[in-house]
């Protein structure tokens, strides 16, 4: 069960990261243009 949290956690993480570099990038790209 520990291990699974932590793989959760760990993939919840990257997920969330990548969801907001990819919103940052989209709102540097407006602020660009």
């Amino acid at each position: 069960r520990d291990i699974d949290a932590k793989s959760v956690g760990i993939v919840f993480r990257s997920t969330s990261l990548s969801a907001l570099d990819s919103y940052l990038r989209s709102l540097a790209m407006k602020l660009a243009f």
